[in-house]
Formats: structure tokens, C-alpha cells, sequence
């Protein structure tokens, strides 16, 4: 979720539900920094293009981690700046 969609559904009482910490997450929801995120591509694509196989690899055991890290790097800059354009 992202600020605006979290401030909408849990920062209502009645969309949200009225639990006794919900006092609480306005003021955490403004305190917090998001991630970094690519207004190209989308996290779910990530996931399906760049990050599923080699970290389920070096999870596996099947790649070092280092490997698996730089595959996926190499995979999110090529996407990235396929997308530049779109």
C-alpha cells in the first residue's frame, strides 16, 4: 500500500475497522520514509522479470547470493532503462 491508500483504508474507522492502536497510525504514517519506487515498472514485475529466479536459486543453494544479487541488478537496470522511454 502506499500512503494515500493506507491513510484512506486504515486511517477510516469505517473502512478500517476500529482497532485500539489505530490512534497511532497517522502519526507512524507520517513519520515514515517509503521506499524508493520506479514510476516504470511495477514492483509485481520486478518480481516476475528480475528477482524470482535468482533468489529462489541462491536460496536453493544453487547460486552464490553475490551472483544471484548481481543478476538481479543487471535485470531491474535493463528493464529500467527499457522502459525509459514509454
Amino acid at each position: 500500500a502506499n500512503s494515500a491508500s493506507a491513510t484512506a483504508t486504515y486511517g477510516d474507522p469505517t473502512k478500517g475497522g476500529p482497532p485500539p492502536g489505530r490512534k497511532y497510525f497517522q502519526p507512524v504514517l507520517d513519520a515514515t520514509t517509503p521506499l524508493p519506487a520506479s514510476d516504470l515498472i511495477s514492483w509485481n514485475d520486478i518480481v516476475k522479470y528480475a528477482y524470482g529466479k535468482p533468489i529462489t536459486d541462491a536460496f536453493a543453494l544453487k547460486l552464490p547470493a553475490a551472483d544471484a544479487l548481481k543478476q538481479v541488478q543487471d535485470a531491474v537496470n535493463g528493464i529500467i532503462s527499457a522502459n525509459k522511454g514509454k
